[in-house]
């Protein structure tokens, strides 16, 4: 299976500059670098390299980096089919284009944001402790919920998609343990927050009523559900942070299958969420670098309308990727001879049942799991040929967070 980094990048600007190329000098370009392995394409003289790519033998190139608007099947298949096993596609194109390749055999790694002006991107650090948990130091209770959003970034995204409508309300379908909802109280707005666990309903409840403002509806169940029973056109705005099905730290609620199951997955709720926000109102949902691209198609397949895609930037984070240096001592039989440096306490990590298709915990379809704590091991190299690999890894540090932004016609 061939690797491959998706790059979303608005590239109007870059296209006009390359238009006005002549056909004769991009001869010139359409060359071989690095001995021979790497492969450039450019939107300007598509034609051409479209030609050209159904000349090479196979397998002749370890990279192809495609500055385009978009490729179709039969471009990706052309240039899946002149890569050598294992080499990369560096897109640099929309989320749609990157969804295709997937489907055809390739395997999304990362992507890189590249944003149109700095009104895009907000940067502010992950949840502290101590926010996460005001409120529930006297009930002795710790939140556990692994993916709380800063409250800074949620109230930067309703000073943008709010509106001074009269009672301007504002739905959750994933409340978890209810930072949005805090978010919307302290903008003195009306909240909608829907949860599945009853641990993290709990806590938000606690939360919530520790800050002044509107009462807010919480409901406990699965969104699809609840959403049904909900007035059409009757939200002004729906907030909220789905799985990105990245299967975090082996959570079943972030399994949400492969490719377009992932897809089918998110449009199941955005349909019930589609009917109940009013004409022109935003879908605000945070994604995954390596998966929101399904949340956008899905999107546009229930009829929503696109924007350009916001930024949360953050300096904290760790690479889910393959670890070469483990891998190599697994190869040489000496994975048992690492020694332990340091271990971390995952909390709340999730089991599936045996037998069970479900899903539990933030993603809001039911299925029967339990939840434990786990303890994981980082271990040093035993071998002089994993320490030559010490620290490296196959996929980038996460330093963003993709917030895809729809509206509704």
């Amino acid at each position: 299976m061939a690797g491959g980094v998706s790059v979303l990048s608005s590239i109007q600007e870059r296209c006009e500059a390359l238009s006005e190329r002549t056909l004769g000098k991009y001869l010139e370009e359409l060359t071989t670098v690095e001995g021979g392995s790497c492969l450039h394409l450019r939107e300007s003289s598509r034609s051409l390299w479209r030609y050209r790519l159904e000349q090479f033998a196979p397998e002749t190139f370890h990279s192809v980096v495609a500055d385009v608007q978009s490729l179709d099947e039969e471009e990706i298949s052309l240039i899946l089919k002149i890569l050598k096993p294992g080499g990369h596609l560096c897109l640099m194109s929309d989320g749609s284009t990157a969804a295709v390749a997937e489907d055809m055999g390739f395997e999304l790694r990362d992507t890189i944001y590249l944003a149109n002006s700095a009104a895009e991107i907000f940067y502010c650090p992950k949840a502290s402790k101590r926010e996460k948990n005001d409120g529930l130091a006297e009930a002795g209770i710790e939140n556990r919920h692994p993916t709380v959003k800063p409250l800074r970034i949620l109230e930067w995204l309703l000073d943008e998609f709010s509106s001074d409508a009269p009672d301007f309300r504002v739905l959750d379908p994933f409340m978890g343990s209810g930072s949005a909802g805090i978010a919307v109280k302290k903008k003195g707005f009306s909240y909608i927050g829907i949860e599945l666990e009853t641990e993290y309903m709990e806590i938000a409840k606690m939360r919530l009523e520790q800050i002044e403002g509107k009462a807010p509806l919480l409901r406990i169940g699965d969104c699809v559900e609840v959403m049904k029973e909900l007035p059409s056109d009757s939200v002004d705005l729906v907030l909220c942070d789905p799985p990105y099905g990245l299967r975090f730290m082996g959570n079943g609620w972030d399994d949400l299958g492969v490719g377009a199951q992932q897809e089918a997955w998110h449009i199941r709720w955005l349909e019930q969420a589609m009917r109940v926000l009013k004409s022109g109102g935003a879908v605000v949902a945070f994604g995954g670098t390596r998966t929101f691209h399904r949340l956008n198609r899905a999107m546009s397949a229930v009829g929503l309308v696109y924007e350009p895609v916001r930024a949360w930037v953050y300096g904290s984070g760790f690479p889910k990727s393959h670890n070469l240096s483990l891998a190599i001592d697994k190869s040489l039989g000496r994975e048992a001879e690492r020694a332990v440096v340091r271990t971390y306490q995952a909390h709340g990590t999730s089991r599936r049942a045996e037998g069970s298709g479900g899903h539990r915990g933030k993603g809001r379809i039911t299925g029967d799991e339990s939840f434990e704590d786990t303890t994981i091991n980082y271990t040093r190299a035993a071998s002089a040929e994993a320490r030559q690999w010490e620290g490296w890894g196959s996929a980038l540090k996460p330093a963003w967070e993709a917030i895809c932004v729809w509206r509704k016609p």
